[in-house]
């Protein structure tokens, strides 16, 4: 994922600092949603996609992308094009089961599934 960076590339992963970066498309939600179609592919939400109104649900969503790849050190929603990847985020097809994940505990599968829960409103909030 180009829009994570590590402080030091000679460190390992657990003794590193990760950065996000490339917040080019942020925007501020002032309660009334928003509903352009914008993000990268790898990791924009469902309501998104489908061109729907949304608003801060979609970073708890990426968040979840986020954590999946760090862990798994592969895209949750992996094709060869965009538009496969796109169908595959609409439907929340992804994969918590087979290598590495059989070796990763609950808790983090728990939150990363909780996370990327199609549908938003059953979607955790930041504050929780």
């Amino acid at each position: 994922c180009e829009n994570v960076l590590l402080q030091h590339l000679d460190k390992p992963a657990e003794e590193n600092v990760f950065k996000l970066c490339d917040f080019g498309f942020a925007a501020h939600d002032r309660g009334e949603g928003l509903s352009d179609r914008l993000g990268s592919p790898d990791t924009v939400a469902p309501e998104v996609v489908v061109g729907v109104k949304y608003s801060t649900p979609i970073d708890l969503w990426s968040v979840g992308v986020l954590i999946y790849m760090m862990l798994s050190a592969t895209p949750p929603f992996y094709a060869t094009t965009d538009s496969e990847v796109l169908r595959k985020v609409r439907t929340g097809s992804y994969s918590l089961s087979g290598d590495p994940w059989d070796s990763i505990s609950a808790a983090p599968k728990n939150m990363i599934a909780s996370l990327m829960t199609v549908e938003p409103k059953l979607r955790p909030t930041a504050e929780e």
